[in-house]
């Protein structure tokens, strides 16, 4: 283990302790082998050392539990509720269980009072025992409302679908059914139920929610969308208005430009002022410019850059359009409004480099101090690397930084004391314990700037999340401007290598490498491998229990069950899988990897056009979804700056990832 010294702010370094507490170490690693082996290890470093005498009394409750003894693991996980509030969500759990069979109402209590944080325990589990607490103390209706909440928003998971036998579900409970479903991404069982429930009673709303589960989120039948939205329009019952809306929207989904068109004419037609009226005239204009009609895009996005919600997005497509079309000089004005109005931005930046595009063949010399410009700006950002590669040389280079050597964090005196126990916990082979130990600290040390020292802690404890966050948002000007060889210690911490030998091990025989799979879970994650996005994917790679299935059936691994998706070990070898194959079946052109990644193969290929090759520039702003434009834009950024970081490159050696032309040769490979 590394050696943390803690420098109060009169600079005098002085050593935390001794020795690391080995014995403490040890107690937890026969913890981990055998928790019923472990309570008189335990209990001999609790006394040995009571400055984490409160956390290693977490697991003593634990072990108590496993050799049978309820009553002294309940009286060890009472006295850490009492003593610690940091681990007491954690000890409230273990007290529940140890007294479920002799007093159910004090596990229903401890479930009650001290709510668990997923890190411990995870909201289903919690339900399930509070359903057990319920039914042993003879409350079947409130044991039948957990199950019921189990069965509809925990769908899917075990705990749910063991409450789903014990009750029966009206169809008020089945329509949350499959809500749940479809909030875990569990699509096919969600749409299973809806086509249930559209044979009686609530037909036409089970008819609009599985019409719009296949135009948003199953997007494989746009056609049945279409018709089952037909339907309800056709019932004139309160989705009426909105399925009218939305067999337009399932048209142009399909590729029926013409009657999508139609579909928005007759709705519009139908409700000049409706709820949607902005939405169709949008849409309408947006149909055209996706599907390459870009003079009549845009001039239908011409009038709605006057009013309404859509104004900022139609001024861009007006503009942007009118570039795909053939403008080139009218354009710059109208690209360089763009840029003024949000200076700095993201939009900004994209403005501005169409602005110098479009200049390239009638002011040349223009365009060339505008590209310089954008360069000095941000030299790492997309458009300063696209501009990079476009014109090689003719920018100032930026060298590779230095390997980066340990910086001593400045720990105020007042935090002397928690930082001790933060490594001390960290020694004793419990980083969970450190983390939320560090976490409690965080907000006052960083209202004293100590940014850095909680960084290098988190470092030290291993929680590369906090290392990237704090540095990120301490350091945010640093890491704008072009690297600097005395700030290599910044750029290694924003962006951190973590979980190496399992990511080592998963690219190990791939054509990728360690550095892509970084970048990708700093992308998706932020290195929180508890993460759980909206769309309920999970862990480093954010990935979805239905896209791990098809990569372990893909891999010939079927009859294999699903791993746990929140353990950094299986969420990396199957994402770094993902990532291996969607690289090959795409020529391992990163910005095609990075798209297919976030939208899926199917999406992207259907953007190729037909096409053979395209500058990558116009290619990735042309993406319809803005959410994979700027998500292949940063993924490909931070892979270069994982190469200026970590691997001796200077900034235009470390851009050769990013290619000028794509390829879009069609290859065989994944599809999901």
């Amino acid at each position: 283990m590394k050696w943390l010294w803690l420098v109060s702010t009169s600079l005098v370094a002085t050593s935390v302790w001794a020795a690391p507490p080995s014995d403490a170490a040890q107690a937890v690693a026969r913890y981990h082998i055998s928790r019923a082996e472990a309570v008189e290890p335990l209990q001999a470093a609790i006394a040995a050392h009571p400055l984490i005498a409160e956390a290693l009394r977490t697991l003593l409750a634990e072990a108590h539990l496993a050799a049978g003894d309820a009553t002294a693991a309940r009286a060890a996980a009472e006295a850490v509720i009492a003593a610690d509030a940091r681990w007491a969500h954690r000890a409230a759990y273990i007290a529940a269980r140890a007294t479920l069979a002799t007093d159910c109402a004090a596990a229903i209590r401890f479930l009650e009072t001290a709510r668990i944080d997923p890190p411990w325990v995870r909201e289903a589990p919690r339900l399930a025992l509070l359903s057990a607490a319920h039914a042993r103390c003879g409350d079947a209706e409130a044991a039948a409302a957990f199950d019921r909440t189990l069965a509809t928003a925990h769908a899917g998971a075990p705990e749910g679908e063991a409450a789903l036998g014990r009750i029966e579900l009206d169809r008020a409970g089945r329509f949350e059914r499959a809500e749940g479903f479809e909030r875990a991404r569990d699509y096919v069982s969600a749409a299973r139920i809806l086509t249930a429930l559209a044979e009686g009673p609530d037909a036409d709303e089970a008819r609009f929610r599985l019409a719009v589960l296949h135009l948003e989120r199953i997007r494989e039948d746009f056609a049945l969308a279409g018709k089952l939205f037909g339907q309800v329009a056709a019932a004139a019952g309160p989705h009426a208005e909105e399925a009218t809306y939305l067999v337009a929207r399932s048209r142009g989904r399909r590729g029926d430009v013409v009657g999508a068109l139609r579909g928005y004419a007759d709705y519009l037609a139908a409700h000049p002022k409706g709820r949607f009226a902005e939405d169709a005239r949008f849409f309408s204009a947006f149909l055209q410019y996706e599907f390459g009609r870009y003079a009549d895009a845009a001039k239908a996005f011409a009038p709605l850059r006057e009013r309404g919600k859509w104004r900022g997005a139609a001024e861009w497509y007006h503009v942007w359009s009118r570039y795909l079309a053939g403008e080139r000089a009218p354009t710059v004005p109208l690209f360089d409004a763009i840029a003024r109005r949000e200076p700095g931005s993201r939009a900004a930046r994209q403005a501005a480099y169409w602005a110098a595009r479009a200049l390239e063949d009638s002011a040349p010399s223009e365009a060339a101090e505008r590209r310089a410009a954008l360069v000095a700006e941000r030299p790492h950002d997309w458009y300063g690397l696209l501009i990079r590669r476009r014109f090689p040389g003719a920018h100032p280079p930026l060298p590779a930084l230095p390997p980066a050597t340990a910086q001593k964090p400045l720990v105020p005196p007042q935090f002397m004391a928690r930082a001790v126990e933060i490594q001390a916990l960290a020694a004793a082979d419990l980083p969970d314990f450190a983390r939320r130990a560090l976490a409690a600290i965080s907000e006052p040390l960083r209202r004293v700037d100590g940014w850095d020292a909680e960084a290098a802690l988190a470092a030290e404890v291993g929680d590369p999340e906090r290392v990237y966050r704090s540095t990120a948002i301490r350091h945010r000007d640093v890491l704008r401007a072009a690297p600097a060889p005395e700030h290599a210690h910044i750029w290694h911490r924003a962006y951190p290598r973590a979980w190496v030998s399992i990511a080592e091990a998963a690219v190990r025989g791939t054509g990728i490498d360690a550095a892509l799979v970084y970048s990708f879970i700093r992308k998706e994650s932020a290195f929180d491998p508890d993460a759980v996005s909206p769309a309920h994917a999970v862990g480093l790679m954010q990935l979805l229990p239905r896209t791990a299935r098809s990569i372990l059936d893909a891999r010939g691994q079927r009859e294999r069950p699903l791993p746990d998706l929140f353990e950094p070990a299986a969420n990396i070898d199957l994402g770094a899988w993902y990532i291996d194959a969607l690289a090959r079946r795409f020529g391992g052109q990163l910005p095609l990897i990075a798209a297919a990644y976030n939208a899926g193969p199917r999406s992207l290929i259907s953007w190729f056009g037909g096409r053979r090759s395209v500058p990558v520039d116009r290619f990735v702003d042309t993406i319809p979804f803005r959410e994979t434009r700027e998500y292949v834009k940063l993924l490909v950024a931070t892979r270069v700056l994982y190469a200026l970081s970590h691997e001796g490159r200077d900034l235009d050696a470390a851009a050769a990832v990013l290619p000028v032309e794509l390829d879009l040769t069609l290859r065989p490979g994944v599809d999901f």
